[in-house]
């Protein structure tokens, strides 16, 4: 019984990270939008959220859930995610191009005369970022909390 016991304290006190980085992101992303409402003026500002808010919600129809099966595949099997790995980033890459043009298509159609650039740079960091969440899937899968906490806050 108390084998049981440290074995759960022990996932419980590295999974507190998890809590650390979910933390730094919101309070980075708190930040950023409060520089960007300090800076610009009220349409730019609008243009911005409008943006991130399509891309965001676009970027969650192309993750496929891969971050998910590549943590339960690294659980499962630790020595072999390599394959797997490498055709989730194939998958993504090609996705990347179709989730792009998808972001012009709705901004073309819904917000006309939106500044082009800024919707390429704010739809390519979004799915960059998503993009991110694969490597962490995998640290999640192998357990690795704090390093991928530290990552991130560096």
């Amino acid at each position: 019984m108390f084998k049981v016991f440290v074995k759960y304290l022990k996932y419980y006190t590295g999974s507190k990270y998890i809590f650390f980085q979910s933390l730094t992101e919101r309070l980075f992303f708190f930040i950023l939008f409060l520089i960007f409402a300090r800076t610009y003026s009220n349409e730019i500002y609008g243009e911005i959220i409008t943006i991130f808010t399509v891309c965001n919600a676009t970027a969650f129809l192309f993750n496929l859930g891969l971050p998910i099966y590549l943590q339960r595949e690294t659980a499962i099997n630790k020595n072999n995610v390599g394959r797997i790995y490498l055709e989730s980033l194939i998958i993504q890459f090609i996705l990347s191009l179709v989730y792009i043009i998808l972001i012009f298509i709705i901004i073309n159609l819904f917000y006309g005369n939106i500044n082009y650039t800024l919707v390429f740079l704010i739809a390519a960091s979004v799915y960059i970022l998503q993009f991110a969440a694969t490597p962490n899937s995998i640290l999640y899968g192998f357990m690795e909390f704090k390093v991928q906490f530290l990552t991130l806050f560096i």
